[in-house]
């Protein structure tokens, strides 16, 4: 049950999200679905830059809390940090190795 609506509220957030358009350009308060559909513009923007970028966002933050519970159930400690291990500092590391 508790999944059911974590799954609920994560879906209703990304939904507001995207109804309301919030992002770098812009845009006059809510639009609705037919302004979107009727405008090629605007569907682009929605469709190609603005729900990836949420879908990534949100899968992202799953992510992180899920690999967040898995050190604490691990090490017992409601206080790890990732740290701990040197996650943060191998992290750093693939960055500048890559830049």
């Amino acid at each position: 049950m508790r999944r059911r609506i974590l799954l609920l509220i994560t879906l209703l957030l990304v939904a507001v999200a995207l109804s309301l358009l919030l992002g770098r350009y812009p845009s006059p308060g809510l639009m609705s679905l037919s302004t979107i559909e009727a405008d090629p513009l605007a569907k682009a923007l929605v469709l190609n830059l603005r729900l990836p970028r949420i879908l990534t966002a949100v899968l992202l933050g799953m992510a992180l809390a899920g690999s967040g519970t898995v050190f604490q159930t691990i090490f017992s400690n409601p206080l790890i940090e990732p740290g701990f291990l040197g996650v943060s500092q191998g992290a750093a590391f693939g960055a500048a190795f890559c830049i």
